[in-house]
């Protein structure tokens, strides 16, 4: 599927200014850094963590965990909403090992 939807990268994606800040700049950001990539390899990956002072997690996925390991790229997301969303005690009833029923009592707003 990735094969017939993606296209290749335009060299005006890296070049053209960006309108206004970068939001990466502002708010905190996550980097999974894929130990397997072959198109992206880690120290590249690393450097640009750490220009954007994101959060890193390192895993040994390759260049698309969401579909081929998604169970580290879901515990960053929801590491993700939870530091953003306060304290582990805010949403105790939407933890990882909650089961739905519980996730749905939870009186913090959902993400």
């Amino acid at each position: 599927m990735f094969r017939a939807v993606q296209r290749p990268l335009r060299f005006s994606c890296v070049t053209v200014p960006t309108a206004g800040s970068v939001l990466w700049k502002k708010v905190p950001s996550w980097y999974l850094v894929a130990e397997h990539d072959h198109m992206i390899v880690p120290a590249r990956q690393r450097f640009m963590a750490e220009r954007m002072k994101a959060n890193i997690k390192s895993h040994p996925v390759d260049h698309t965990p969401i579909v081929t390991a998604p169970g580290p790229v879901v515990d960053i997301i929801r590491e993700a909403v939870q530091s953003v969303a306060g304290s582990e005690a805010a949403c105790q009833g939407c933890r990882r090992s909650a089961a739905a029923t519980q996730r749905s009592n939870c009186k913090q707003r959902r993400i």
